[in-house]
């Protein structure tokens, strides 16, 4: 099964369980006899309201009998505990009602459902991506201490998304020292703001780029184009994944630059330092990692935290 279809399916399973819980809500209010009757005289004066309505006739005995009618109704459902809202299916996107589509588009929650079937098929969970307001224990307390302005930088860059000064982040340093972290955290409000989001691991990239170019057929092209195009991706420990000849510098060179010359938002973690990225990339993608105009650089250290310059 593709990628849209699979997508395609597991909205169209969060629309039939929104419209489901609406219905059950729905049987449960009219098993409480009080509410069934309300229901029973609401329904038996609404067509004939409408009727006036749609047709601009004034007939005041018509417009107060429903008036009656909706406000005992609405009593009714106060007085056990339910709102006319409940009837209604509480869709997991608005914008278009968990049909996957908008004006004839694919709808935004439908490319993160691609995404996130991407993401997750390389082993993370998307909903337990940690928020901003999360405090990982893991962290040692001087290194949360300096952490604090770059959080508060990051949280800004995500109110501000996509519209930002650098489209560009690498977060630079050593093990233990929350890059990981702050990467999901931007993932997951960037997210929440309705945008799409690709969370992988450079090794796991690794494995789509040779997947690509062993056999194009094999589902490598849907990831790929997802992966150009969604609108930020995340690319956790960069240096940790195996060097293949022909495939892992150019592939992520031809992805790294096509992304920057597109505006799309890429955010990079490593433990690597300037010349280790040299050294294992080569100057042509060292460059665009460090091109002052186009990326951000945030150094993670135990004592301080400041702009590569």
């Amino acid at each position: 099964m593709s990628l849209l279809k699979q997508a395609e399916y597991i909205i169209s399973q969060r629309k039939q369980m929104a419209e489901q819980a609406a219905a059950d809500n729905y049987r449960k209010a009219l098993e409480i006899p009080e509410i069934m009757e309300a229901e029973k005289e609401y329904g038996s004066v609404l067509p004939r309201y409408c009727r006036c309505e749609a047709l601009g006739v004034i007939d005041e005995e018509k417009r107060a009998k429903y008036e009656k009618a909706r406000e005992k109704r609405k009593q009714a459902l106060k007085k056990y505990g339910f709102s006319e809202k409940d009837f209604l299916p509480r869709y997991n996107c608005p914008s278009c009602s968990d049909s996957g589509y908008k004006n004839g588009s694919p709808c935004s929650c439908l490319r993160q459902a691609i995404n996130n079937i991407i993401t997750e098929s390389y082993g993370i969970n998307v909903a337990q991506l940690p928020a901003f307001d999360y405090v990982d224990p893991a962290l040692d307390e001087a290194v949360k201490a300096h952490l604090g302005g770059v959080y508060e930088r990051m949280k800004k860059y995500c109110e501000g998304f996509p519209s930002t000064k650098f489209a560009t982040h690498v977060f630079s340093g050593l093990t233990g020292t929350g890059k990981t972290h702050l990467a999901c955290c931007v993932a997951k409000r960037v997210m929440e703001r309705g945008y799409t989001v690709i969370f992988l691991t450079a090794f796991k990239l690794n494995e789509i780029f040779l997947r690509y170019h062993l056999d194009h057929r094999d589902g490598g092209r849907d990831y790929l184009e997802n992966i150009y195009g969604c609108d930020l991706l995340v690319i956790d420990d960069l240096g940790t994944e195996n060097i293949f000849k022909n495939v892992t510098v150019e592939y992520l060179l031809s992805l790294i630059s096509e992304r920057m010359f597109s505006g799309a938002h890429t955010l990079i973690t490593t433990n690597l330092d300037g010349v280790q990225l040299m050294s294992r990339y080569g100057e042509r993608l060292y460059s665009r990692l460090t091109d002052k105009r186009k990326t951000y650089i945030f150094q993670f250290t135990g004592e301080n935290l400041r702009r590569i310059t």
